[in-house]
């Protein structure tokens, strides 16, 4: 009962931090997901959906890559403004990697073959390989709006579910010195680095459980263009994940018992816990979150038992 009641204080304690900004949460993300809607639907009889494979694999690829470097664009621009309105929401106090230039030298170039060799040689392979399976549907429809947003509710559930169970895995002593250690190397949380891991890592803890949702509901009964915004929200959420800041306009407020930035901000910075990509709740049930809760308690004193 312990967890749950932590959970709900932690909720209680997000809504007073957001304050009027839940207002502004709400319609951002509602805005984020009608703007590519309607970009879409405009732009979708000039696509290439007539042949699904190579639709697929270049959407996906495409919308992917320019979500990865607008999303960061953003951040890049908060992170160089240096500015004090901004940095008020810097999760912790641990200095930023650039902040220690002859480190950050080496570690922006291994950042960056990292990332290229991703964008470049993974993602296309690994597109190109599930191309082959893809059945969604993808001829010109009548696609509303609501269908889109309740499918892509369905997949946050199914994705933080194996990305909890992946992640958690990870964490095992003989994955995490082969594997998931790469990903650590960031104790502080940057967004550029929210895609820097190993191969398989970014095969198996980040994609696979990003297409749960879609192998679940089936492919039939997804229209591609969901996948698409999917695609992009799940990029962008990703990087405000690991940005640093707890901005209280976030589009993850969106969601009930999501888990934010600040969450898995303590995951890199202590390395305990909080395995969680969308919600608290599987942390909770299995307890992972403990440590966050306790150090929230006796660091912050937001929390009182």
């Amino acid at each position: 009962m312990t967890g749950f009641r932590d959970m709900l204080k932690w909720e209680a304690y997000k809504l007073t931090h957001q304050g009027f900004w839940t207002f502004f949460s709400i319609a951002f993300t509602l805005l984020f997901f009608y703007a590519l809607f309607l970009i879409f639907i405009i732009i979708y009889p000039y696509l290439p959906y007539q042949n699904l494979y190579f639709f697929y694999c270049s959407g996906t690829y495409s919308v992917h890559l320019l979500s990865y470097i607008l999303g960061n664009g953003l951040f890049l621009f908060f992170y160089m403004q240096k500015s004090v309105k901004i940095d008020k929401w810097k999760i912790n106090s641990i200095p930023w990697p650039w902040e220690k230039p002859q480190k950050w030298s080496e570690d922006l170039k291994k950042l960056i073959k990292s990332v290229l060799f991703m964008q470049l040689c993974i993602l296309p392979i690994s597109l190109s390989i599930s191309g082959l399976t893809v059945k969604f549907r993808s001829q010109p429809e009548d696609l509303s709006f609501k269908e889109v947003l309740w499918q892509i509710a369905f997949f946050t559930v199914c994705e933080d579910f194996l990305f909890y169970w992946s992640h958690r895995a990870m964490h095992t002593p003989w994955l995490y010195k082969n594997i998931h250690k790469q990903h650590h190397e960031y104790n502080v949380s940057i967004s550029f680095a929210a895609e820097y891991a190993h191969p398989l890592e970014y095969i198996l803890g980040n994609s696979l459980p990003m297409a749960l949702g879609t192998l679940v509901l089936g492919h039939t009964n997804t229209h591609i263009i969901t996948w698409f915004i999917w695609v992009s929200f799940r990029t962008v959420s990703t990087a405000d994940g690991h940005c640093g800041y707890d901005f209280p306009w976030s589009p993850l407020f969106f969601f009930p018992f999501h888990t934010g930035a600040a969450f898995h901000d303590f995951h890199h910075s202590k390395n305990q816990g909080n395995y969680g990509s969308f919600f608290t709740i599987w942390d909770t049930i299995c307890g992972t979150d403990y440590q966050f809760f306790r150090f929230f308690e006796k660091n912050e004193g937001k929390i009182k038992d």
